[in-house]
């Protein structure tokens, strides 16, 4: 199986295009967002929820069948319960790392970047174990 173009919110290649070059985005905005709290559910740091919000019902069947899949397993759940705040900092660091260039903390943001992959690889190997059937195949 080719997992280079794999997505937990698109199909394929051709939704996620047609998703970021507009099509299929209803019109919801970050105020929006915040007043109904959503954005105190999930906060995001690189972008804004609203950006991954579709009207493509493909690309929502999918998404149903993705978060279907992620909770019928519940060491999945574990893992990826694990992983978000490894890969919330590892995002974060990347930023940082954006906003110092050539600057004199660029080692030690680099550093900490280091280790936080080191520490998100070390989790999937750890999950190497995890195996589900997955629900999306002929989605």
């Amino acid at each position: 199986m080719d997992l280079t173009n794999f997505s937990l919110l698109y199909p394929d290649a051709e939704s996620q295009r047609a998703h970021y070059s507009g099509k299929d985005r209803p019109d919801i905005d970050a105020d929006v967002v915040e007043q109904l709290g959503l954005g105190e559910m999930l906060d995001l740091k690189n972008s804004d929820l609203s950006d991954f919000f579709t009207t493509d019902p493909r690309v929502i069947t999918y998404r149903m069948a993705t978060f279907g899949d992620i909770l019928a397993n519940e060491a999945l759940i574990k893992m990826l319960g694990d992983l978000i705040p490894v890969l919330s900092d590892v995002m974060e660091l990347r930023r940082l790392e954006a906003e110092m260039a050539e600057n004199h903390q660029d080692a030690a943001a680099f550093d900490r970047l280091s280790r936080q992959y080191a520490a998100l690889t070390d989790a999937f190997e750890e999950a190497d174990g995890y195996a589900w059937r997955s629900s999306l195949q002929g989605v």
